[in-house]
């Protein structure tokens, strides 16, 4: 049994360190690749990231500019199918440079902004007028938020639902209400995400929820 104090700790400490990454140099090494495909270079990647980063102020400028719920929405589509996508494939590219290049091919950083950040930020200025929203609106409030979570095709049945009933801006508090979320088809994670946007909404963070349902109650 040994008595590690903290010198004896410090150096096993940077030994494992030193081990680790003389195994990860002789794998790299050693490992099979096609040799018919070309080793990204430091330019190229530094080209990738320019179109990147063109992307990320492109797409900050027209959430800034977004003069409805509907463009916000579309947004947030783009943000997903294709700045996303383009982003992770940039850093794949960077983990083929060689070891060697590490520290010079950190041009990108591996953290892929939140842009829906910028959503939320920018949707606070048309959640103000909630209350004169048309049914379409209400809808494409649900499809941004919780970061697009419900702009996908497994919910697309509770969106003709809300289409049904007509829910609008008048009744968008209903959408608090554990019977109205339940009516639509919410299951409970959703519900409780629903709930949270909605009281921020409304009341903000200290309100109180209303346990009336005025889409049950009128239909």
């Amino acid at each position: 049994i040994f008595d590690l104090n903290q010198r004896n700790l410090k150096f096993l400490v940077h030994w494992y360190d030193h081990k680790r990454y003389k195994l990860y140099l002789y794998k790299y090494q050693n490992r099979e690749r096609d040799e018919s495909a070309p080793e990204p270079s430091i330019s190229q990647l530094r080209c990738i990231n320019t179109n990147i980063h063109r992307l990320k102020t492109q797409l900050k400028c027209e959430i800034v500019a977004a003069k409805s719920l509907s463009n916000l929405n579309n947004l947030s589509i783009k943000i997903r199918d294709e700045f996303e996508p383009k982003w992770k494939e940039l850093n794949k590219q960077r983990l083929e440079i060689k070891p060697r290049d590490c520290i010079e091919s950190q041009i990108a950083g591996d953290a892929m902004p939140n842009l829906y950040g910028d959503i939320m930020n920018k949707i606070k200025e048309f959640e103000v007028d909630y209350i004169d929203w048309q049914n379409e609106e209400v809808i494409e409030w649900i499809k941004i938020i919780e970061d697009g979570k419900f702009n996908d095709n497994e919910y697309e049945n509770i969106h003709r639902q809300i289409k049904n009933l007509e829910l609008d801006g008048d009744a968008f508090q209903d959408l608090q209400n554990e019977s109205c979320l339940k009516l639509l088809g919410f299951n409970l994670l959703d519900r409780n995400g629903i709930k949270k946007n909605v009281e921020r909404v409304v009341y903000g963070p200290s309100g109180k929820i209303s346990d009336i349902c005025t889409v049950c109650t009128r239909n």
